[in-house]
């Protein structure tokens, strides 16, 4: 009996297309997701739109070191509540320091902004009136 063992080797170029795969699975499955939350701001876009937002949101999302993919849903999410440039925005103060502390993981920090993106959405509503 003939034994062997073989080893694989996977390619820079194999994994970038693995990788790039793993990521259009993702964009579909956030689009999807997005147009249940947010039905009229993903029509207005259009399918092309949406894409492009997604994956904008995932490399904003990947500067604040956020990779997993219910992390960067979250993200993708607070950025479709306040904007792109939440992270960034003097009116949200909080976002920038939530997304720089180092102390928590990419989930507890998503975690927090979600909870300030929730209160800053149900101050909205009772400031104007319903969203």
């Amino acid at each position: 009996m003939l034994t062997s063992t073989m080893r694989w080797v996977i390619r820079s170029e194999q994994q970038r297309a693995l990788r790039g795969l793993a990521v259009d699975h993702f964009v579909e499955d956030a689009a999807a997701r997005l147009r249940r939350h947010w039905p009229a701001t993903c029509a207005a876009l259009g399918e092309a739109g949406l894409e492009a937002r997604i994956r904008r949101g995932i490399s904003l999302a990947a500067r604040h070191d956020i990779h997993d993919n219910a992390a960067v849903l979250r993200y993708l999410n607070a950025m479709f509540a306040l904007g792109d440039g939440f992270a960034s925005d003097a009116r949200y103060p909080w976002a920038a320091a939530l997304l720089g502390d180092t102390r928590l993981d990419e989930h507890e920090r998503m975690e927090r902004v979600s909870a300030e993106v929730s209160a800053t959405l149900r101050a909205r509503e009772v400031t104007h009136g319903s969203i």
